[in-house]
C-alpha cells in the first residue's frame, strides 16, 4: 500500500498542479468566459482543452484550492479576482511574444506555439524588463526617424 505524503503543515485538501499546466487552465477559462460572456461548465473546458472530464475535475479541485477558480451553485466556473489577474498576466505575455516574434518574420503559427512556451518560462520580473526595454528601443527608433 502506498503511503500518503503529508505536507509539513498538515494534510492539504488539494494537490498542486504544475505551473505551466495551471496557467494553461487559467488561460483557457479566461478565454472561454470572455468568448461566451458568461461563466462556463467543466465540460466546455474539457472540450476546449481536449482533456477528459476526470482530468478537468482534478485540476479544478487544485485551482479552487489556490483560489483561482470558483464554482456557483449550478457548477458554472469563473475565475476569482486572483485568477483573473493571473490570466491577464499570462495573456499579456503571450500577446507580447507572439507579436514580437511575428515582427521578426516568424510565421503566425510558429509564433503562437512558441509564445505559448515562452509565457510559462519567463519570470514576471524579466518579462517586465523585456517589455519596457523593447518599448524604449521602439521609441528611440521612432525618434530617430523623425
Amino acid at each position: 500500500m502506498k503511503k500518503k505524503t503529508v505536507a509539513p503543515n498538515g494534510p492539504r485538501p488539494f494537490q498542486r498542479i504544475q505551473n505551466e499546466s495551471r496557467e494553461d487552465y487559467v488561460e483557457a477559462i479566461y478565454f472561454l468566459t470572455q468568448k461566451h460572456r458568461r461563466p462556463i461548465r467543466a465540460i466546455e473546458l474539457a472540450d476546449y482543452m481536449d482533456f477528459s472530464k476526470a482530468s478537468i475535475s482534478r485540476a479544478l479541485v487544485a485551482l479552487k484550492g489556490e483560489d483561482l477558480v470558483s464554482a456557483d451553485e449550478n457548477r458554472f466556473l469563473s475565475l476569482t479576482e486572483k485568477g483573473r489577474r493571473e490570466a491577464e498576466r499570462i495573456v499579456e505575455k503571450h500577446t507580447f511574444f507572439q507579436l514580437f516574434l511575428v515582427s521578426l518574420g516568424v510565421d503566425e503559427e510558429t509564433a503562437n506555439r512558441e509564445a505559448c512556451q515562452l509565457e510559462h518560462v519567463i519570470s514576471d520580473e524579466t518579462f517586465e524588463k523585456l517589455r519596457r526595454g523593447t518599448a524604449a528601443m521602439l521609441a528611440e527608433t521612432e525618434e530617430g526617424e523623425t
